[in-house]
């Protein structure tokens, strides 16, 4: 080993294999933090901000090295006890299970800015990020996907492996768990899990889907009904198991609140002949319509939502209609929006999307992203397509795990 003060000399050369103590400066995208040695950079899994570490080099690039931690020799200021049990044992369902509650929305944030920085390429023309609060005690998550052993016992997988670990993670509503752990799966299938606004407890058990991809809707119901059924304000909602739904119990409510935040100055005006029309872009089963609705405050406004799901005997407001189909394909076909919505997957809109979107110059689109680094992209292309960032709001919507979600006001530059 060599077990080398990071403040003093570092090694000739470091190897794969090699083992020395570095310091984690500051917090990497992706739950890892960066250290220095040779002033080359090393991601090291499995250590905070702050944290002296032994670590053992398991990856040698060019322009970077990557290390994972064996020991933490001194824990930084965000380091407190571990908050879930199925993380301890190595799953990797809570990666920030050991960051102290207080000081996650806190280290989420440095993560935002930093992507807006090298990602973006902003620099200090932003507005602060508004941290919303958001319960973080445990049993937040409704939603959960397991995967199942060759005991056919379901639970979440080990961080970067496909063993799974049966310990119960305590960011899952234990309802899910008291079901599933009633029953035997089919060795290395997929088990979808959500608790409804009932109460009630839906567990079906399909194929695996690769990762970034919907799980199907077929599979084989093992408790509960078909169908899930939610609320958002006075809007129900009725969908397959395997369909989307946000997995904290409280962010379908925030989201609608953010939208009537980031658009409460405004003053939607139409044509004289045609109504207002609002855009719900990657809308899902249409959680976030009724609030655009709602922004838009005409009782003869259109909202139309785009999606590839297929909503069915939808209950909500009359003023909004369905497209299915891809949403860059679809957009040519739209009405003139005034109010873009829009909530892309992992991957981002892209930059074609977002140009085809801000060339129709809606007076207001609100952004969501679920990953700093494609949103900070996407947020550089609006940009650049004569926008403006008005507001940035962070949503600490998975506790005890690095994701968050951003959501941004943007208007058209004058």
């Amino acid at each position: 080993m060599s077990d080398i003060d990071p403040t003093g000399a570092q090694p000739a050369e470091v190897n794969v294999g090699m083992s020395m103590r570095l310091r984690a400066d500051r917090p990497a995208h992706g739950g890892e933090s960066i250290g220095t040695v040779n002033d080359q950079v090393v991601f090291l899994e499995g250590a905070l901000p702050g944290d002296l570490v032994t670590a053992t080099i398991t990856q040698k690039k060019k322009r970077f090295l990557r290390a994972v931690v064996d020991t933490v020799d001194e824990a930084g200021s965000y380091r407190g006890p571990s908050r879930c049990p199925a993380a301890a044992d190595g799953a990797g369902c809570c990666d920030f299970h050991d960051v102290r509650p207080e000081k996650e929305a806190e280290l989420k944030e440095t993560i935002l800015i930093d992507q807006l920085h090298r990602i973006g390429r902003f620099d200090g023309e932003l507005p602060a990020p508004e941290i919303v609060d958001i319960d973080t005690r445990p049993g937040y998550r409704t939603r959960a996907r397991f995967g199942v052993n060759r005991q056919g016992r379901a639970g979440v997988r080990k961080r970067h492996s496909n063993d799974i670990v049966c310990t119960r993670c305590s960011a899952i509503d234990p309802r899910i768990y008291d079901v599933v752990e009633e029953h035997t799966f089919t060795p290395g299938a997929e088990v979808v899990c959500a608790v409804d606004s009932t109460g009630e407890v839906h567990v079906v058990e399909t194929v695996r889907a690769p990762r970034g991809k919907r799980v199907s809707n077929r599979g084989r119901l093992v408790a509960g009904s078909k169908l899930v059924n939610e609320k958002v304000e006075d809007t129900p909602f009725a969908f397959p198991v395997t369909g989307f739904w946000q997995a904290h119990k409280d962010v379908p409510a925030i989201f609608s609140s953010l939208i009537h935040e980031a658009t409460k100055d405004d003053h939607f005006a139409g044509g004289t002949d045609q109504p207002l029309v609002g855009w719900d872009l990657y809308g899902g089963v249409g959680a976030l319509a009724p609030a655009v609705v709602a922004a838009l405050a005409d009782p003869v406004a259109d909202v139309i939502s785009v999606d590839t799901t297929n909503v069915r005997d939808w209950q909500g407001s009359d003023q909004v209609a369905f497209a299915r189909g891809d949403v860059a394909k679809t957009i040519p076909s739209l009405p003139q929006p005034a109010l873009v919505i829009l909530d892309p997957p992992r991957t981002g809109a892209g930059t074609m999307t977002i140009a085809d979107i801000a060339m129709r110059r809606p007076q207001r689109v609100v952004h969501f992203g679920c990953d700093p680094a494609t949103c900070a992209r996407d947020l550089r292309t609006w940009v650049d397509n004569g926008f403006h960032i008005d507001r940035i709001f962070l949503v600490n919507a998975f506790p005890g795990s690095y994701h968050f979600e951003t959501v941004v006001s943007l208007s058209a530059a004058q």
